[in-house]
């Protein structure tokens, strides 16, 4: 072993006679390659495809499938009732807007009127708006409301 080797190098070659390191395993696990399905190219970690990733801007984690509220086709998903109106309408500072129905409220927190930032506050007023839309119910659409403004209090968006 050369003498002008650090103390660590001197280790892991003594591990090494111990043990040899060995070749790096190419692991082949049956079943669904991600990038394949996903990308429509070459294997996991390649670059390219037939088509680019899908990248997704909306702030709101998924919910049934889509992170755009209400997204396409909520009728299919029982939610008839996106163009009912807010309990009270809530005017936001900037930009300009005044969100008046459970549509506009939606197109809030899926980042398409300002830049939202995703966060369990956030996550659960779309969860009561997409309930309210579905339900119709006063109950639910008072829950919403109150759930919308108390986000845009503390977002700082009135």
């Amino acid at each position: 072993m050369a003498k002008s080797a650090y103390p660590d190098d001197q280790h892991q070659s003594r591990m090494d006679r111990i043990d040899p390191p060995r070749g790096k395993l190419k692991v082949r696990t049956p079943g669904l390659d991600q990038a394949r399905h996903h990308q429509g190219g070459g294997t996991t970690g390649e670059v390219g495809g037939d088509r680019p990733a899908e990248v997704s801007t909306s702030p709101i984690a998924p919910i049934d499938g889509r992170d755009r509220l209400p997204g396409d086709g909520p009728e299919r998903l029982g939610e008839t009732h996106w163009d009912d109106d807010l309990i009270y309408p809530i005017q936001l500072a900037h930009p300009q807007v005044r969100l008046k129905t459970l549509r506009d409220a939606g197109r809030l927190l899926s980042g398409e009127i300002t830049n939202m930032v995703h966060s369990a506050a956030l996550q659960l007023a779309a969860k009561k708006l997409v309930r309210a839309a579905k339900t119709g119910t006063v109950e639910d659409v008072s829950a919403a409301t109150d759930d919308l403004d108390r986000l845009v209090r503390t977002e700082r968006l009135m």
